[in-house]
């Protein structure tokens, strides 16, 4: 019985040592597997972490190129209000005043700081050719701006709620870009006071004129320039010469 007992116990232990065996490659195996999971995971984790790292880098690097962009157009948007002439921009398919400097809001007599459409400005405003004929929509200068047309020192008499103006329109077009609408830049040269002083001035050689007739006064005046001298009929008839005789030059 000894025999067969420590037979059995032998076997027993050898069975007990393979398994313990088994179960302790297979721990391993489980460890070795959790590992590698941990380190899995830990490195999706990181890869997470730096993707979310760059994504925040992303965003703040388009916030501030959206903040330089709109400090570029508020710093443009005041060196335009600073300009002496009226400047305004047309937003062509919209067809709305998008932006317009303080000397344009003070001549167009128009008290707004958003968008006026083109209907709401065009009921304020009245245009006339310089001979007094009142002009029909159509022939406005900012009329012909939304159609895509380009002026160069058209005059025009303006009336607006700020009063009567003689101005230049100057129009050009502008592609769209940069975030903006296709639009046209509409520049105003007021020249209300220039025509005045040639009116006036007209009317001043006009007295002087009669005068000179009235009084019979004779005179004469060189053009440096081209060394024509000027002479008026009555000084000619004082010499004796007639009109058609007398060439003007040295």
């Amino acid at each position: 019985y000894f025999e067969i007992f420590q037979m059995s116990l032998s076997s027993a232990t050898e069975a007990f040592i393979r398994q313990s065996r088994v179960d302790l490659d297979s721990y391993r195996e489980q460890q070795h597997q959790s590992a590698v999971e941990l380190k899995e995971s830990l490195s999706q984790r990181d890869r997470a972490k730096r993707q979310r790292d760059e994504a925040r880098r992303d965003r703040d690097d388009v916030a501030a190129e959206r903040n330089r962009f709109f400090n570029s157009q508020e710093w443009l948007q005041d060196v335009i209000n600073h300009i002496p002439k009226p400047i305004f921009f047309l937003d062509l398919e919209r067809r709305t005043m998008w932006f317009s400097n303080h000397a344009a809001r003070r001549l167009l007599g128009l008290n707004y700081e958003n968008e006026w459409t083109y209907d709401q400005m065009v009921p304020k405003l009245k245009a006339f050719d310089l001979n007094g004929r009142e002009l029909e929509i159509h022939e406005l200068p900012s009329r012909r701006a939304l159609n895509g047309e380009t002026l160069t020192g058209e005059e025009l008499v303006l009336e607006t709620p700020a009063g009567r103006f003689t101005i230049r329109a100057f129009v050009e077009q502008l592609p769209a870009s940069y975030g903006h609408p296709k639009s046209a830049i509409v520049l105003l040269q007021d020249i209300t006071a220039l025509r005045e002083i040639e009116q006036d001035l007209r009317k001043t050689q006009r007295e002087l004129n009669e005068a000179i007739d009235i009084a019979q006064i004779g005179f004469w005046s060189l053009d440096i320039k081209t060394s024509k001298i000027n002479v008026t009929p009555i000084l000619l008839k004082q010499f004796g010469i007639k009109s058609e005789e007398f060439s003007g030059e040295l």
